[in-house]
């Protein structure tokens, strides 16, 4: 009976053993889980955050809550397209066409942030690159407000004056 009973016991811990180890686990997915959706969360409060501040012109502020937003959730185009507005309005085009290139690995055919990398390049001189971003953009919205005028815009910082006018008569033409 002593034996049985030592038999018991031990299995008894064994399997007491398995289900806390068990329930540990659980709980550590769990715990995981509920971090990442919290993280999520955050992400999507700093991005409305900073959307306002964007909006009201505090584009420090915005990035700071953009670049929370990010840490969170790095493959949001939005918050990476955010960013990128936001550092060409402080007028830092290095940091911009950094983070917009980011979003173009992410989402290659999203013409917002095509269009803002050209921003970004232009303002950083590099009339060719800027001129190759707002074409792509050109070739699918025809019609996009200004996009005829910073084509034209390149072209004219190239001394390809032709080319610079045609673009400007279209976009007047598109107004």
């Amino acid at each position: 009976m002593i034996i049985l009973q030592q038999r018991w016991d031990r299995q008894s811990l064994t399997l007491k053993g398995f289900f806390i180890l068990s329930s540990l686990l659980l709980s550590l997915s769990c715990a995981s889980l509920i971090y990442a959706q919290e993280g999520l969360e955050s992400a999507e409060i700093l991005f409305s955050q900073a959307t306002l501040a964007y909006e009201e012109g505090r584009y420090n502020d915005a990035v700071r809550d953009l670049l929370n937003a990010h840490k969170a959730d790095s493959q949001n185009t939005d918050v990476i397209y955010y960013l990128g507005l936001s550092y060409n309005a402080l007028a830092n085009h290095a940091q911009a066409a950094e983070y917009l290139r980011k979003g173009l690995e992410i989402e290659p055919k999203n013409n917002d942030i095509h269009y803002q990398l050209g921003v970004a390049l232009y303002g950083l001189d590099n009339f060719d690159a800027a001129l190759k971003e707002f074409l792509i953009v050109y070739e699918i919205e025809t019609q996009r407000e200004n996009i005829g005028y910073y084509v034209g815009l390149s072209y004219y910082q190239k001394k390809d004056y032709q080319n610079a006018l045609t673009y400007f008569q279209r976009n007047v033409s598109t107004e």
